[in-house]
């Protein structure tokens, strides 16, 4: 549904700009946007929640997934995420979820095979029907997906979580 973002929500929203204590560091960027999307998550749409997987990532503990150097600046991200004016309620929610899985997603340092322009990111994929958890690496620029062991992804249904830096020594990678 193409719902149209109203000026009082976005207010709202603006107003995490004025947060002195939000743009401290990427742990408290984190939480200034997952407490915002959990007192207001009933305003969006529950298939654009899912799709994104925001319930999952709004629900960890910062202090074990906020990365050291997402690649994002905060001095820029207080401009950046509220200048402009998203059409929609979608599309507001669309760039805070963005925002989320950079500040908690660890990237592998191994270059995509498909566009070479982007590094391949590490995600925990669990399959929706036999819960069976696997580490995968995807690339945000072209959506290359490919399981830890380097075969090919096989198309599954899955839930994606973010991974830590202690869930990435158990499935066996070096940091």
């Amino acid at each position: 549904m193409r719902q149209p973002l109203k000026m009082k929500l976005w207010n709202d929203f603006k107003k995490l700009q004025y947060d002195e204590n939000g743009f401290r560091s990427f742990v408290d960027y984190y939480l200034l946007l997952a407490n915002w999307v959990r007192c207001n998550i009933r305003l969006f749409d529950a298939s654009i929640i899912e799709s994104l997987g925001i319930t999952p990532l709004i629900d960890i503990d910062p202090s074990e997934y906020v990365v050291e150097n997402p690649g994002i600046s905060l001095e820029m991200e207080q401009i950046r995420m509220f200048s402009d004016r998203p059409k929609t309620v979608n599309l507001l929610i669309m760039r805070i979820s963005e925002t989320l899985w950079y500040l908690v997603t660890i990237n592998s340092n191994k270059g995509c095979p498909i566009c070479v322009h982007d590094d391949l990111k590490y995600l925990i994929a669990e399959n929706k029907l036999s819960k069976e958890r696997r580490l995968i690496l995807e690339c945000d620029s072209c959506g290359y997906v490919e399981f830890s062991d380097g075969t090919s992804w096989n198309g599954e249904i899955v839930d994606i979580f973010p991974v830590n830096k202690n869930e990435l020594v158990e499935y066996g990678v070096k940091l």
